[in-house]
């Protein structure tokens, strides 16, 4: 397993502060924004920004792992086994 990166949704009591924060002082991109929602990014890490009032947004964890030739085999192995 290579993890590639990992997102995480950052609750900020004030947003407009924080994007200014995290992009003049930390060297971030804002990526995006909608209304009280927005991302930032910097190099392969990129996460949004929001309050923790904002609607259906909850705070998880992603992770993006590079396929491995070996692993890539498996599953091929795995498909011909069973047929799918």
């Amino acid at each position: 397993m290579k993890p590639e990166g990992s997102a995480t949704t950052f609750h900020v009591s004030n947003l407009d502060v924080s994007l200014t924060y995290y992009t003049a002082v930390l060297g971030f991109t804002q990526r995006f924004r909608f209304g009280d929602y927005a991302g930032v990014e910097h190099g392969a890490v990129q996460f949004p920004l929001c309050y923790p009032w904002f609607p259906s947004v909850h705070t998880f964890f992603s992770f993006c792992l590079s396929v491995l030739p070996a692993q890539s085999t498996s599953k091929q192995t795995y498909t011909k086994q069973n047929g799918s």
